[in-house]
């Protein structure tokens, strides 16, 4: 099933209008609560944190323009 299968299963037993699915493998400060105020204020459908990274050979990386993801590189 994977991560997104599971996340997927999860949210066919949800009712609410707005949902936290949170990685656990790695740890970064989110302020959830602005992460939640922007996702309503922009009526986005996904909101993703992400972090500003110098050395990340083991994560892929994001191309994003004016606060949106355009493109993914794999690792």
């Amino acid at each position: 099933m994977g991560t997104g299968g599971a996340i997927r299963k999860a949210l066919g037993k949800c009712d609410a209008d707005y949902v936290f699915a949170v990685n656990g493998d790695t740890f970064f400060d989110v302020d959830y609560m602005e992460m939640y105020r922007l996702t309503e204020r922009v009526k986005a459908r996904l909101t993703i944190a992400v972090k500003e990274m110098s050395c990340f050979d083991r994560y892929g990386s994001l191309d994003v323009q004016n606060g949106i993801i355009v493109g993914y590189k794999e690792k």
